[in-house]
């Protein structure tokens, strides 16, 4: 039906409705439809009659993508028209902002998450359009960030990287800076530490100019995880002076944490994790509300404790955190927590509780995009070798495999992977399996090439500097060297392999 047949002619309505319908592409409860200025039932009726639009099932109004396109580049709505939507949904974006530093809501979240990609249509359109409303725009984009730092959900980096643009061009200063932080730490959480550390320096430099103390504060924290560990202590000692200046009970708890993970640092396990404990312990006796940080504490606080051999212990903290994630939501840390508890469970050889922690891990990995989610598959497939069941190892090894074009460290993990097959086929049962069923399961050629890439890999970055978490138990890896059948080439192969798993020690689980 075209927008201009005589039934839509006839309702006067019909076509401004559909124009706000149009940027919508995830629609609208029918029953918001009467609260857009007054719109009558009969401009509803009508586009659903003539087929512009339709009914879902949960009782949401849809207009098709095409249509929607023809209507946006023909006859697309006024921003007066779009002024009712923007100030409902950019509202909407502002209820996951926390107050004082503090992370959104679960039932803020709750609230928000089926309407992201209607918030962004509009955001994009209030930027690209300069529409008046280009402040709130921006700062429904920072909004956005924060529920995808919080949760993992959404992909805001195109609309950070434009809403930056706009408040550098009209002088938004204030804007920016927080723009910057938040493009700091989604670089940080999905690996990209250059781009991160440039940002936080930008945007500290930037508060300075400003005379922003919390911003100082919160970029400080971000340019942490850059400093070495001398220029750490003189920033982090900077930082506690200006958290006990703001009187931020929040922000001095996030001191703590970077605290600890200085300490971690420098070698400093005992003091990190006292560290860590005093913090907890401050949390519980000011009831603040920051449960997402008192999560991700008691998670770094149990890796510590693995660190340290003390499994017990680190059994019980991340039993709490993950408890406390998902009391609160917080999809990414009690991925993060049940990544560690998995890696636990495999050690102790427990395998279905191993496997069921790293399988419930790998749905928020993937959609942060953390690299992550190759380590999760490199345990799965240890998991499930030593559970004998080859043909789902095979699977997690292709996953590895699939990641490789999308994230740099892939064919490393996809070592590991390998390297895990072969090391579990000869110790699961203390003895050789036949090499034919090795052979099914992974190529010795790509082994050597994997082995290789590895090698090169480690001799050209410091081992300090490594963003994976890559640290597994495979230094056993040498065991295959006492199996004769493998022949003087491959015995080669193995002492390459060896070689690359060796230059793994140290680094963070």
């Amino acid at each position: 039906m075209s927008i201009h047949c005589i039934r839509m002619q006839s309702c006067s309505g019909a076509l401004p409705l559909l124009q706000l319908l149009s940027m919508l592409p995830n629609g609208v409860m029918d029953t918001e439809v009467s609260l857009w200025g007054g719109y009558e039932h009969q401009a509803l009726a009508t586009l659903l009659r003539v087929s512009l639009a339709f009914r879902t099932a949960e009782h949401r109004i849809h207009v098709l993508a095409p249509i929607r396109g023809f209507v946006m580049s023909h006859a697309p709505p006024s921003d007066d028209d779009l002024s009712l939507l923007y100030a409902h949904y950019f509202a909407l974006a502002a209820t996951v902002r926390g107050v004082g530093g503090m992370s959104s809501r679960p039932e803020d979240i709750n609230a928000v998450i089926h309407e992201i990609s209607n918030i962004e249509s509009l955001i994009e359109h209030a930027l690209t359009g300069g529409a008046v409303c280009l402040q709130p725009a921006v700062q429904a984009t920072a909004d956005l960030c924060r529920l995808h730092l919080d949760t993992g959900i959404g992909s805001p980096s195109r609309l950070l990287a434009r809403a930056l643009e706009v408040t550098r061009m009209h002088g938004m200063d204030d804007l920016t800076v927080e723009l910057l932080l938040l493009r700091g730490w989604i670089s940080h959480n999905t690996g990209r530490a250059a781009d991160a550390s440039s940002a936080a320096a930008e945007a500290q430099a930037l508060a300075t100019a400003l005379e922003l103390p919390a911003k100082i504060f919160d970029a400080g924290l971000l340019s942490l995880y850059f400093a070495g560990p001398d220029d750490g202590a003189t920033l982090l000692a900077h930082l506690r002076t200006i958290a006990d200046r703001l009187q931020n009970p929040v922000r001095v708890f996030k001191w703590y944490g970077q605290a600890a993970e200085l300490c971690k640092k420098r070698g400093r396990i005992d003091e990190a994790i006292a560290i860590y404990s005093e913090a907890v312990h401050s949390y519980k006796a000011q009831s603040l509300r920051e449960d997402r940080l008192y999560a991700l504490m008691l998670t770094h606080m149990g890796e510590l404790r693995i660190m340290r051999g003390e499994h017990t212990l680190a059994h019980a903290c991340l039993e709490d955190a993950v408890a406390a994630c998902d009391t609160v939501q917080y999809a990414m840390g009690g991925a993060y927590a049940r990544l560690l508890l998995g890696h636990l469970y495999l050690q102790q050889g427990l395998l279905e509780k191993s496997i069921h922690h790293l399988s419930a891990a790998t749905g928020p990995m993937q959609t942060w995009g953390s690299r992550d989610i190759l380590l999760i598959h490199a345990l799965l497939c240890e998991a499930y070798l030593a559970r004998d069941d080859p043909d789902t190892a095979r699977t997690h090894i292709h996953l590895v495999q699939r990641y490789q074009q999308e994230m740099g460290w892939g064919r490393i993990y996809t070592l590991i992977c390998h390297a895990t097959i072969i090391t579990t086929y000869l110790d699961v049962c203390m003895q050789p399996k036949p090499i034919e069923t090795l052979l099914s399961v992974v190529s010795l050629p790509l082994l050597y090439a994997d082995a290789c890439y590895a090698i090169s890999s480690l001799r050209s970055y410091p081992l300090g500097s490594r963003p994976g978490r890559a640290k597994l138990s495979l230094l056993h890896t040498s065991r295959l060297l006492r199996y004769r059948y493998f022949g003087t080439r491959v015995y080669g192969w193995c002492l390459a392999l060896r070689t690359a798993c060796i230059g793994f020690i140290g680094l963070r689980v």
